[in-house]
């Protein structure tokens, strides 16, 4: 019996880090740029507007109290209580409760939290994406998954950019990156389902 065996070239897997690898270091370039990072101080809010207020409340009200529904140091001359608050997103606050085991800073937290509530339910789609980009590398078709993935950075680049021309507040930045994914997955999905396979080969006999 004989046996093939197939394997990408080292060449090819070079090529494709250094793709990724640019892609990379170009959106953080840009972020960087953007939002002039080597002038922010982490330990102070990026944004005190619109819902960065609430969201700072409860991070610190988490901080200091355990969770996020009371607060005694507001509400004067009784608490601050938001039990009838219309939210109903508890699993997300767990998730900010995890992370304020990691820091004490309520805008670190906050930041953080804000990241998730707004690019945290497009993380799906990237998954999606990746899946579909290493079975189309082991069928040596990549170039869709490839495209796909041109595409989220240039929504990033791009849209960083208009944002910032329009003095967009944080949360749309990470609504931006969200958006990003979600074009990520569904490009690549739509490049796999359109892409020709053609007919499997039989197995060496």
């Amino acid at each position: 019996m004989a046996t093939t065996t197939s394997s990408v070239p080292s060449s090819s897997r070079r090529a494709e880090f250094l793709v990724y690898l640019g892609t990379f270091l170009l959106a953080l370039g840009i972020l960087f740029w953007v939002l002039r990072l080597w002038r922010a101080d982490l330990r102070v809010p990026f944004a005190y507007e619109e819902d960065c207020l609430p969201i700072l409340t409860w991070t610190k009200t988490m901080l200091d109290h355990g969770w996020w529904l009371t607060n005694p140091n507001l509400g004067a001359p009784g608490r601050l209580e938001m039990y009838d608050y219309p939210t109903n997103c508890n699993l997300h606050f767990l998730v900010l409760k995890a992370l304020c085991l990691f820091t004490t800073d309520p805008a670190v937290a906050s930041a953080a939290n804000l990241y998730l509530s707004c690019a945290g339910p497009m993380f799906p789609f990237f998954g999606l994406g990746l899946c579909l980009y290493f079975a189309s590398q082991g069928a040596g078709k990549v170039l869709g998954p490839v495209l796909a993935s041109s595409l989220r950075l240039g929504v990033v680049a791009v849209g960083t950019l208009l944002l910032a021309w329009q003095g967009a507040p944080l949360w749309s930045l990470f609504a931006l990156v969200g958006l990003s994914l979600a074009a990520y997955g569904g490009a690549t999905a739509a490049a796999v389902y359109i892409t020709d396979w053609g007919q499997r080969a039989p197995p060496p006999i």
